[in-house]
């Protein structure tokens, strides 16, 4: 409400403003707060999120990157399930700067991941092969010492680049699957000197 003061001005209440000769109370500010509510949560999930080069998201947990030139390279496609697996169970394990002194036992492998001993060997056999991993170190039962491993796709010293040894791999020319040695990934080492940055 307004009041006339004893001269015969108006006076205004805090808030209140004067259109058209009209004096109205202010809206509510409901509607600004649930506009800028949404804005926010629409601006948020608009937001890409920023990946660190160790593997860890701001503001997340940590997650094992695949690239494309890996995804779509003839050795990534070779693989079978079980080595996938085998793979990113043993790639989680890197955390910036144990490349090398990668553990994982194949009873560990066979209870975490629900697999058979002749599985897991096969696997870890198909992930050399193929260049995804490298063994560092030959486990021995009698010492207890284990088996240690190395990813091709991050360095093994500061410094170095990756190896990246899965894209030197390719189908028979007589398998169907043969792609002419992935020309994406020959392209991509050339341009990255061998390394990878993502």
């Amino acid at each position: 409400m307004s009041s006339i003061s004893a001269t015969g001005d108006l006076t205004l209440k805090p808030g209140m403003s004067a259109t058209a000769g009209r004096f109205r109370e202010p809206m509510p500010d409901m509607c600004c707060t649930m506009t800028c509510d949404r804005w926010g949560q629409t601006m948020g999930a608009r937001m890409p999120k920023r990946h660190a080069a160790t593997g860890r998201r701001k503001g997340g947990g940590q997650f094992v990157p695949i690239s494309y030139p890996m995804a779509h390279s003839d050795a990534w496609r070779s693989l079978s399930g079980s080595a996938i697996k085998v793979w990113v169970e043993l790639r989680s394990r890197y955390n910036g700067r144990n490349n090398g002194d990668l553990s994982l036992s194949h009873s560990e492998a066979e209870d975490l991941l629900a697999m058979g001993r002749g599985t897991v060997n096969r696997a870890f056999k198909l992930l050399e092969e193929r260049g995804f991993i490298r063994k560092t170190r030959q486990g021995c039962r009698q010492a207890r010492l284990a088996t240690l491993w190395a990813v091709t796709d991050r360095p093994l010293r500061i410094g170095e680049p990756a190896t990246n040894d899965w894209q030197r791999w390719r189908y028979p020319k007589t398998d169907r699957r043969y792609s002419g040695g992935t020309m994406r990934c020959v392209a991509f080492r050339k341009s990255t000197g061998g390394g990878e940055n993502f």
